[in-house]
């Protein structure tokens, strides 16, 4: 049996199930045409960064990663290679072990996909929120240049891995290329709920979030005490309820 939660996909069986996040990225690099002119090696990071987190949402953590790169192994796909190592380092026990390149035609642009995954030894039972959790944005939403000049504000796995820590009951979702207000609304769909934003928010709900730079977090409004732990910044954005 295969079907998909979110952004993941899960394929299982009675016992078991492997669910799968994946990314990918165009124009981002050193190459003639690239629109953003970064080091691979940073492309690679959040490519790895987006899967984790997608993952880590669900409290789910990255065993392995297959990355394919559509340019040649020197020197391009190794600064892929280079960053994705970077983020697998960060949440320890997570390998690359599989991965292609194109060496057969000249590439003027960066380009490159990655699947990562694990396998857990029992039914993906999804999280989801509930009726009167108040929900957060956790980080400051970022896309382009200014992911790569960041100051310390975009949402990094071992802050999602403290926050997992922190809450038993919550629920999350990754900010992407469609904003904030689409992945509240993918949230409450898949939650059975309806979202009230609070008033006068002054934040941009529809511009990209790049590669999730910033996580909505939903949680049981009597343990906003605990954000506190939190360092990242946290802006209260509304509530679900029925």
């Amino acid at each position: 049996m295969n079907y998909k939660f979110r952004d993941l996909s899960i394929i299982e069986d009675q016992s078991n199930s492997i669910v799968l996040s994946c990314d990918s990225a165009g124009g981002i690099g050193l190459k003639d045409y690239d629109v953003v002119k970064v080091d691979q090696k940073i492309t690679g990071y959040y490519m790895a960064h987006v899967c984790a987190v997608e993952l880590l949402s669900q409290k789910i953590h990255p065993s392995f990663c297959v990355l394919t790169v559509s340019n040649e192994m020197n020197p391009t796909a190794k600064r892929f290679i280079d960053g994705v190592n970077n983020l697998l380092n960060e949440l320890g026990n997570s390998f690359l072990i599989n991965g292609s390149t194109e060496e057969n035609m000249p590439t003027k642009t960066s380009a490159a996909g990655l699947v990562m995954f694990s396998n857990i030894t029992k039914k993906f039972q999804p999280i989801k929120s509930k009726s009167g959790y108040e929900v957060y944005l956790i980080g400051v939403r970022k896309v382009g240049n200014d992911v790569v000049n960041d100051n310390g504000e975009i949402i990094k796995v071992n802050d999602l891995i403290k926050i997992n820590e922190l809450f038993d009951d919550r629920d999350i979702i990754g900010v992407g290329s469609k904003g904030i207000e689409y992945e509240i609304d993918i949230m409450a769909r898949t939650s059975n709920l309806k979202f009230e934003f609070n008033k006068n928010l002054d934040i941009d709900l529809k511009s990209s979030g790049g590669p999730c730079s910033c996580i909505i977090l939903s949680i049981p409004k009597d343990k906003k005490n605990k954000l506190k732990y939190i360092d990242k910044k946290v802006t209260n954005l509304g509530y679900f309820y029925d």
